[in-house]
């Protein structure tokens, strides 16, 4: 028991620590130590205030001083503790907090500052179980509360959490706290409307709270909801113009949009505050890639792993970038560490599956077969599983088939690897199992087409089919992919949606997809343009219809693909055995190809650049299709005609550019000099070009399509 001149020293002491007068309270304490030195309080409370004058090793020698006349003494244990955890002492708190629940277990601050002492540790069960008893003791305090919530949370147990914070109040200065959290863990919950509208709330009470406009602003984002998104962040960096990932997720919202130059400067501001943000650099190179401007992504892409060397994304687009300078090995080695970091089996595929676009030359393509070859037959000896090879894998093996020989067997062994990678890509339609129409009804057939627009070799060669198709005979449904009433320039799309019974807008993604033409029930299905994208590749996995068919210059490789529509003045006795579908050989499904936009020669040879003089040839088709193997006589024909130049046009991308150059000096040798090669022309000007040529020369292996049809 203390006197009362001690109660009455204290009571002054006290309210002078409460005020902030830390000094008066020193001298207060000092004398009523003096006088009482057994007054473990006078010790205590004067080592709180030498330790708020900065006197800190005075402040706890008093403390311990203090238990060791009161060794029970709970509280003095306790804000001993808090002391020492302020000094990142963390050992020596624990044992004082220990030592303060030991005493005291009613000592409901003493168990909060446990659990705060866990959970700094990353011990969130035992934070969890002190922030319990903390809670049982003092069920209504709002910093138990939110600290018993914050441990839910970190625990994953958002439903706890919720629950938790709910009892958080929505009145008074804090009150937002009690709709911001909720809002995280709805939204932890994937219950976004409800932490959409719950952010709002917080906001209303606290409209200057970046935080939650960042939160916001993810959650708009996450759910492409573009302008949403770009309002909140810019209400982030009206309020903190240096909060870099509000920078970063601006530059995400205008990269969404295609709206580059907006994007880098975010991206670049982002960078500013906060160098270590490798994301920012990475979507930079992004960036440079969609510009085609692929050393300086990959300068961008280098600098986003020099700051974090596992950022398994980087990786991939840093393959990505040397697949587009056609630097296969150096993919590899970047797709090699993206696996490492991930094992993602789509990116095995990639890595195994990835050919150049050009060759340099027959060596080369002997060479990438063989790989291709043999990457077949590890990828199907191998138990990988994929869920949407479309989404994930997302390539499609076009260019080999301009490699020249035949490819049926990479072809099949392809098609085995998906469906055993994934099954559901071979489903069964139910209507393909039961009894066909009557004789006499109307069958129904549905040409699936991504490209049936203007320009599109696609559309040129086969959309006149659709209006020619017998409407007693057959009912003709358009399947696209881009809804031709929301394309109104785009002339032939609007005339062949018109011209059939009825067009259907079909989903963007694989499986959706093939459930909508499921239940279409077409007793046909026409896909002219497999391989030209991964859709329209995946799609014809599956069985859809009794019937399906393509029109294609070489085998699908797919079994459930019955018919090949070709003609007998293009195929050979050699050519008809490098096909698993059967053919349908008639002259009536010959390309009916429209009349070129062509009103006569108004540009000259000087309007391109080149001189009047000379005979001009040209071989106007797309780069991929020069193969190696027509070198040699391109170099015969510039050699016996010196005075003629040949007339190629530009890659659309530059690397590939570049290769064809290397390879052309090469294998032309003095004949380099002869060639000029243009940049890419629009419709109008290409056909100007052609007319500008003397002699226009076809490719091989693969001839040429839209270019050759339009040329002749």
């Amino acid at each position: 028991m203390y006197s009362q001149e001690e109660l009455q020293g204290l009571q002054a002491a006290m309210q002078a620590l409460q005020q902030g007068h830390f000094i008066q309270a020193q001298a207060l304490l000092q004398t009523l130590k003096t006088r009482f030195p057994a007054n473990a309080e006078a010790r205590h409370l004067l080592g709180m205030a030498l330790f708020q004058l900065g006197h800190t090793e005075r402040g706890i020698a008093e403390l311990r001083e203090a238990l060791a006349i009161q060794p029970g003494a709970a509280h003095i244990h306790n804000n001993l503790a808090n002391i020492l955890m302020s000094l990142n002492q963390p050992e020596a708190a624990l044992e004082h907090y220990a030592k303060a629940v030991e005493h005291n277990p009613n000592h409901a601050e003493a168990h909060h500052n446990l659990g705060n002492y866990f959970r700094s540790q990353g011990d969130f069960e035992a934070a969890l179980k002190a922030y319990l008893e903390a809670a049982r003791l003092l069920p209504d305090s709002q910093a138990v509360i939110q600290s018993l919530g914050d441990t839910y949370a970190a625990l994953k147990q958002a439903d706890a959490a919720l629950t938790i914070y709910s009892r958080l109040s929505p009145h008074g200065p804090d009150g937002w706290k009690h709709f911001w959290h909720q809002g995280l863990m709805q939204q932890a919950l994937g219950q976004v409307q409800a932490a959409n509208q719950l952010y709002r709330q917080a906001l209303r009470q606290k409209p200057a709270a970046a935080e939650i406009w960042f939160q916001l602003g993810e959650l708009c984002l996450s759910q492409a909801q573009l302008q949403e998104a770009q309002t909140c962040h810019q209400q982030v960096l009206a309020l903190q113009p240096a909060h870099a990932e509000s920078h970063h997720s601006l530059g995400n919202v205008y990269f969404l949009q295609k709206q580059f130059a907006e994007a880098e400067v975010h991206y670049r501001q982002a960078l500013l505050h906060r160098p270590e943000l490798a994301e920012a650099a990475n979507n930079l190179g992004l960036i440079r890639y969609e510009c085609k401007d692929y050393d300086e992504a990959e300068a961008w892409v280098r600098k986003a792993l020099a700051i974090k060397p596992d950022y398994a994304e980087a990786w991939i687009n840093l393959a990505s970038v040397h697949r587009r300078k056609q630097d296969v090995l150096a993919a590899r080695l970047a797709y090699d560490q993206a696996i490492q970091l991930t094992q993602r089996p789509d990116l095995i595929v990639k890595r195994a599956l990835m050919i150049p676009s050009l060759y340099d030359s027959v060596e080369e393509i002997q060479a990438i077969r063989q790989q291709y070859a043999q990457a077949l037959d590890e990828l199907l000896a191998s138990d990988l599983r994929l869920r949407d090879p479309c989404a994930e894998v997302g390539e499609v093996p076009a260019h080999l088939h301009y490699q020249g020989p035949p490819w049926l067997d990479l072809a099949q062994k392809l098609a085995a690897f998906y469906r055993q990678a994934c099954p559901a890509l071979s489903r069964e339609a139910p209507h393909c199992r039961m009894a066909r129409r009557q004789p006499g009804d109307r069958l129904r057939i549905g040409i699936v087409a991504s490209n049936f627009r203007n320009r599109h070799s696609i559309g040129k060669m086969f959309g006149e089919l659709l209006p020619a198709l017998d409407r007693q005979r057959f009912e003709v449904i358009l399947y696209t992919f881009t809804d031709p009433a929301q394309m109104p320039d785009d002339e032939m799309a609007s005339r062949l949606a018109a011209s059939a019974d009825a067009y259907v807008v079909l989903p963007e993604s694989l499986f959706p997809a093939q459930n909508t033409l499921a239940e279409q029930a077409c007793d046909i299905l026409f896909y002219p343009e497999i391989g030209l994208d991964p859709i329209n590749y995946f799609l014809p996995y599956a069985r859809l219809a009794p019937l399906q068919l393509t029109a294609w210059f070489s085998s699908t490789g797919l079994d459930t693909v019955d018919l090949l529509a070709t003609s007998p003045s293009i195929e050979t006795d050699i050519s008809r055995q490098y096909f698993c579908e059967s053919l349908l050989e008639t002259q009536a499904l010959l390309p009916c190809f429209p009349q070129p936009l062509y009103q006569g020669q108004s540009l000259s040879r000087e309007d391109f650049g080149m001189s009047s003089e000379g005979l001009l040839l040209g071989c106007l088709q797309s780069t991929f299709k020069l193969h190696p193997v027509m070198d040699a006589t391109l170099a015969e024909i510039l050699t016996a005609l010196p005075d003629s130049r040949l007339v190629l046009i530009a890659a659309l991308f530059a690397p590939m550019d570049q290769t064809l150059r290397r390879r052309l000096q090469r294998t032309l040798g003095s004949a380099y000099e002869q060639v000029i090669i243009l940049p890419g022309q629009s419709e109008s000007n290409f056909l100007q070009l052609a007319g500008c040529c003397d002699l226009l020369l076809d490719t091989w292996p693969v001839c040429g399509g839209n270019t050759s049809y339009d040329t002749l």
